[in-house]
């Protein structure tokens, strides 16, 4: 369960904990969560996300480089975050091999990696990332992290490797101009006539409405836009994902109409069927000749029903009921080029 599927920051919530602790005692396995660590020294925070076994934290910060922190945040609180990490990874190593609680921290890193390392905040909390204590992500330690941007080839045109950082758009929203140096927008990458995204199968969210909403990642004016596919209020969950208005949104998306707060995220991840995804696919093409292929309100992420969908969007959506063209609309469409139907 992600308890910041869209935005904002669990610690404001004054009674985050006993969420926590309510999820857990009704068998909720997995809780990760997404914070900006001005709020992690407060009080016991720190100690509560350790104790109640949080299994996934992502601090996600614009450095420790208070001027630079400051232009992002337009609040002078690195102290805090740099008080709040330390105070987090010294009590998540007092619990030892025990703790569950994986710690990354997403951190921006400006001008060159070792201007950044000579940051006392750097200084401080190198130890922790180098005993794995907290990670950064993709990197085993800081030392990984110098390594790969010295591999980059600075060093080796008698420069310092510098790092540059791409964020979101949100949408459209963020725009190079608004961005200090260093830092760029990532290129939106795919069009009307690429794959539908992932997401559409994989991320769904309960927004405080009880609604649910397709995509936990990205709005523009509103929560409840054209990405709402159910309420909670009203329906079960199991008969939200993967019902009607689930699959009449993933159809049309299919066919080219794409929500407007879809069109310029940088978040886009294109459908990929694994090997495994692909055999079963082409089983159901084959055995179904032009039969309905049915909806089974089970995970998302099970490959079986993920195969359903996309048959069916691509059968009614591009394949006109044949259900062999529908195959090699998904084969050429998700990049499946070494499987085909005969």
């Amino acid at each position: 369960m992600l308890l910041t599927p869209v935005a904002g920051d669990p610690l404001v919530n004054k009674n985050i904990f006993q969420k926590i602790a309510y999820a857990r005692s009704h068998g909720v396995s997995f809780i990760s969560f997404s914070t900006n660590g001005i709020l992690l020294s407060r009080g016991e925070n720190a100690q509560k996300i350790i104790d109640l076994g949080v299994d996934h934290v992502n601090v996600s910060t614009p450095g420790f480089d208070r001027d630079y922190y400051y232009r992002m945040f337009r609040v002078d609180k690195v102290d805090q975050v740099i008080d709040g990490l330390e105070k987090l990874a010294e009590y998540k190593r007092s619990k030892g091999a025990a703790n569950r609680s994986d710690v990354v921290v997403g951190v921006h890193v400006f001008g060159t990696v070792d201007e950044a390392l000579a940051l006392p905040g750097w200084r401080r909390l190198r130890p922790y990332f180098d005993e794995g204590v907290l990670r950064l992500p993709g990197f085993a330690g800081v030392e990984a992290l110098m390594d790969a941007y010295r591999a980059a080839g600075g060093e080796a045109k008698g420069n310092a490797p510098r790092m540059e950082a791409f964020v979101d758009n949100w949408s459209g929203v963020i725009t190079d101009e608004m961005l200090p140096s260093g830092m760029r927008v990532k290129r939106v990458d795919h069009g009307i006539d690429g794959p539908p995204c992932e997401r559409l199968l994989t991320d769904v969210a309960v927004l405080p409405s009880g609604k649910v909403r397709v995509c936990s990642c990205r709005y523009l004016r509103t929560l409840e836009d054209e990405l709402v596919i159910g309420d909670l209020n009203a329906e079960r969950f199991a008969d939200v994902l993967f019902g009607p208005k689930h699959r009449t949104l993933i159809k049309e998306v299919a066919g080219g109409k794409v929500p407007e707060v879809c069109g310029s995220c940088t978040l886009y991840s294109p459908m990929v069927l694994g090997a495994g995804e692909a055999r079963w696919l082409r089983s159901v093409a084959e055995a179904h000749g032009t039969e309905a292929v049915g909806f089974h309100p089970v995970a998302a992420c099970d490959h079986e029903a993920r195969a359903t969908v996309l048959l069916e969007l691509a059968r009614h959506a591009r394949a006109d009921g044949d259900p062999l063209a529908a195959w090699r609309y998904l084969n050429r469409a998700l990049g499946q080029t070494d499987v085909s139907v005969r």
